[in-house]
């Protein structure tokens, strides 16, 4: 039984041997390094019409008023053709109503074409204009103008 128990002895101080002696080759135990400078990441979203972030008051509800002698048009007119211009190429936001609170749509590309149906229409410090796309039925509503262009008439040449 002695024997027994000195043969355990011997195997376990082997084994722990062994372990430390791999412990040692491996580097000890892990070295751990901290990044003391911190990092700071700033991300921007530009927004080409204004939406606040607000939560609305239930009173009192918005009345819209025709704003043709309230405000500057900019020279656009039911009727003319307009194009979206100044968003820096992230577009407007064509709303189902004229107001902020309203549902957002679509979002105008740059550069887009639009005919004038509607407007203007002054409401939470904005003039408003309804727009239909010419070439797509479902590209209509209304939107600021702080981001329309008019866009000339060019006479067509007659046909010779």
């Amino acid at each position: 039984m002695d024997r027994l128990k000195a043969s355990l002895g011997v195997l376990l101080a082997a084994a722990l041997l062994w372990l430390l002696g791999g412990w040692l080759i491996l580097g000890g135990p892990p070295h751990r390094t901290y990044n003391r400078t911190p990092t700071v990441v700033l991300h921007l979203l530009l927004r080409p019409s204004s939406t606040p972030t607000l939560t609305p008051t239930p009173w009192p509800s918005p009345t819209f008023t025709p704003s043709r002698s309230t405000r500057e048009t900019g020279g656009i007119a039911v009727g003319q053709f307009v194009q979206v211009q100044g968003t820096q190429g992230l577009g407007l936001r064509v709303r189902e109503g004229p107001g902020l609170q309203r549902r957002v749509l679509f979002l105008a590309r740059e550069t887009e074409v639009f005919r004038v149906v509607d407007g203007p229409v002054e409401a939470d410090g904005h003039v408003w204009w309804y727009l239909a796309a010419p070439y797509a039925e479902s590209r209509r509503g209304w939107a600021v103008q702080d981001f329309l262009q008019v866009l000339p008439l060019t006479p067509t040449p007659p046909a010779p």
